[in-house]
């Protein structure tokens, strides 16, 4: 629990270019991987379909961060009420939704990381 903290404390303090570029290198290896997971594989899958389901929706490059944070929160709270209910294909559906806009936000934060100038702006920054 400390070292959580500790690592927490020193992201913290990680200046958000920083942050970026420490984001942009671990997607960068990311596209090495050359197999899934069993489990990995089948609840991507699952996320597929729920997003295929709806996929009249449009898409969510335009949607603000903080409405995916609340429709995270809502499939959440969703997915807990099913458990407690006993409904085990509405658990896998609320958590496969509550992924999908877990990846959207993070796709979202990812594109902004990836603009240019943020370089820039953190010399600038430096410098003051």
């Amino acid at each position: 629990m400390v070292f959580e903290n500790q690592k927490a404390k020193h992201w913290d303090a990680i200046t958000p270019t920083k942050r970026s570029a420490h984001i942009r290198d671990r997607l960068t290896h990311a596209d090495n991987f050359d197999f899934l997971r069993d489990s990995v594989q089948w609840f991507a899958t699952c996320m597929e379909v729920r997003l295929r389901e709806n996929d009249d929706k449009g898409g969510w490059s335009d949607v603000p961060d903080e409405h995916l944070l609340e429709m995270i929160t809502s499939r959440l709270w969703k997915a807990q009420t099913a458990l407690s209910d006993g409904d085990h294909i509405t658990v896998v559906n609320e958590l496969a939704d509550l992924a999908n806009f877990a990846m959207m936000l993070a796709e979202n934060v990812h594109q902004v990381a990836m603009e240019p100038g943020d370089e820039e702006d953190e010399a600038e920054h430096d410098r003051e």
